[in-house]
């Protein structure tokens, strides 16, 4: 398997892309090497710190040289640089959006190493030097969860009342219009059910007792 190191230019990808550049990164061999370069005093930047910490990932400071500077690019050059000299790595994963790489990933693919690319914007010359752009996409948001059904069963047979019906009542209409809702007889199992949904207020006691849907 081939052996990879990850460089990562934490101060141009947002660390909320951490998770998908490690899967893909994976896909390429044995990660020997994940470096995060950046300023990390600053703040903006703790969450790719927390991201090492956990994962074992290596934080290169690099403290800024002043606004518009590039301090921190100029140390995964010479940091990748190293590498390829030490001889141990067969291929690199550049992580940034930054265009300034590209004449670091042709010098590492002129010394005979597969150079991979991940960005959210490539453009033509990084696709040239590159062994291979991967895209870097916003992770897909979670599947909404699903209600419970007796949920919306409840919706429905409380149309036209005002905000709350007794139980007693809410069983009835249960009963009648979804009674595949509900498995066994008696208040009771209703009073559960809803329970369990954690999406109804109790109101009052006994006979009184009265149902209505969080808002």
């Amino acid at each position: 398997m081939p052996r990879v190191a990850v460089l990562i230019d934490a101060e141009n990808i947002a660390v909320q892309f951490a998770p998908a550049i490690i899967q893909r990164a994976r896909s390429l061999g044995d990660l020997n090497i994940v470096r995060l370069f950046g300023d990390f005093t600053e703040i903006r930047l703790s969450g790719w710190l927390d991201v090492a910490r956990v994962a074992g990932y290596e934080p290169m400071l690099q403290l800024s040289g002043g606004r518009a500077k590039n301090s921190a690019d100029i140390a995964l050059a010479i940091d990748a640089m190293d590498i390829l000299y030490g001889g141990a790595i067969d291929a690199f994963c550049l992580v940034s959006d930054d265009r300034d790489f590209v004449p670091l990933a042709s010098r590492l693919r002129a010394a005979g190493k597969r150079v991979f690319a991940i960005c959210r914007r490539s453009d033509e010359r990084l696709s040239n030097v590159c062994s291979e752009v991967f895209p870097l996409l916003p992770a897909a948001p979670a599947p909404a969860q699903r209600e419970h059904p007796v949920i919306d069963a409840y919706r429905r047979i409380a149309a036209g009342h005002s905000g709350d019906m007794t139980l007693a009542a809410v069983a009835l209409a249960l009963r009648k219009h979804a009674p595949e809702l509900i498995p066994t007889k008696g208040k009771g199992t209703i009073r559960k059910l809803l329970r369990a949904t954690g999406r109804f207020d109790e109101i009052g006691e006994g006979s009184a007792l009265r149902i209505r849907l969080k808002g």
